[in-house]
């Protein structure tokens, strides 16, 4: 049977445009006398086409399904089977769990983590509080979790100021690449800041806004019983690693990171134990923060990380020996239910 592997881009969420990035790149790298690729495009309302990031058509409908005739996606021409699908998808309706669960329900391998462990690295309130229990230090943090009225939003203000103070983030507690965060610095700002986060849903947080003398970026590689880590930087040239400064400029990401070997190893271990307890399956990219006074702190994880030629996941695998191509070829052949 053709090895047709279903390359899945876009989405329902915040960070589609990124995915058609990723996919791009994917498609481009993936080994053609291997695999057949099909890029799959999941639009903003939910549909689902076989169409090229490029292609200005509509496409085919198709929706996943299980069949007599096997596993694949079903369209008005005809049952396609599929050796594998690649949900090169990013943040919510993406890599937390949802779509994983509707291809488990249609018996279609696929690359990453399966639906509880993607729920749950996708919600950063969740990972923190995994990571507290694991021993991995976090930002001082509190929750809002409940529909943001003024005086619900006032009682989590307290409560944060009282904790920690200002500076401070808030964020949405799932979702990425930076959307729906704020830095605020002053007890006025911190109700704006609040509903600009609750856009992206009720769960909250603020957070502690530590200083910070690096962002470092943990790639992990899981094939079979090794485990592949290297560690990246990133320079945000000042202020917090917002979406502009991710994808637009003004911000520097390096597969190298100018630390010293025991910070090293503390990040790997703390990577190697979030990815157990999280049971995070092939790859992931775990963020961490170096203090100003030299101390590591867990700040989150991307279980479905950038997949671009600039992405620094695919970059500083990499570095392990591991070109992007025979990456994709790795994940493509571990792919499970």
């Amino acid at each position: 049977m053709e090895n047709r592997v279903a390359v899945i881009y876009g989405g329902m969420g915040t960070e589609s445009e990124i995915s058609a990035l990723s996919a791009k790149f994917v498609l481009s790298e993936i080994d053609r006398e291997l695999f057949s690729p099909l890029p799959v495009f999941i639009a903003k309302n939910g549909l689902w086409f076989i169409k090229a990031p490029d292609e200005k058509t509509e496409g085919l409908a198709c929706y996943p399904a299980r069949t007599k005739c096997g596993c694949g996606l079903m369209t008005a021409e005809g049952f396609i089977p599929l050796f594998a699908a690649f949900p090169v998808l990013h943040g919510d309706f993406g890599e937390d769990g949802i779509i994983q669960g509707a291809l488990t329900c249609a018996g279609i391998p696929f690359v990453g983590c399966k639906t509880c462990s993607g729920a749950l690295s996708a919600d950063k309130a969740l990972t923190k509080q995994i990571a507290e229990a694991a021993s991995v230090p976090t930002a001082p943090w509190v929750l809002g979790n409940e529909e943001p009225t003024d005086g619900y939003i006032e009682k989590i203000k307290l409560k944060a100021e009282l904790a920690f103070g200002y500076p401070m983030f808030i964020k949405p507690s799932v979702g990425g690449s930076s959307i729906g965060i704020s830095r605020i610095e002053r007890s006025e700002d911190f109700s704006e800041a609040y509903l600009k986060a609750a856009k992206y849903g009720n769960r909250v947080i603020a957070e502690e806004a530590i200083s910070v003398r690096l962002e470092l970026e943990c790639a992990v590689l899981i094939d079979g019983k090794q485990i592949f880590t290297k560690i990246g930087a990133v320079s945000t040239g000042g202020g917090f690693y917002d979406f502009d400064k991710k994808y637009f400029g003004g911000a520097s990401a390096t597969p190298f990171a100018p630390i010293t070997q025991g910070v090293y190893s503390a990040v790997t271990s703390y990577a190697e134990s979030l990815c157990s307890c999280l049971d995070i399956k092939q790859l992931s990219r775990i963020d961490f923060f170096l203090t100003d006074d030299g101390g590591i702190v867990f700040n989150e994880i991307n279980t479905m990380p950038g997949f671009t030629a600039a992405s620094l996941y695919p970059r500083l695998i990499e570095r392990c020996g591991i070109a992007p191509r025979e990456l994709i070829t790795r994940l493509i052949k571990g792919a499970s239910l």
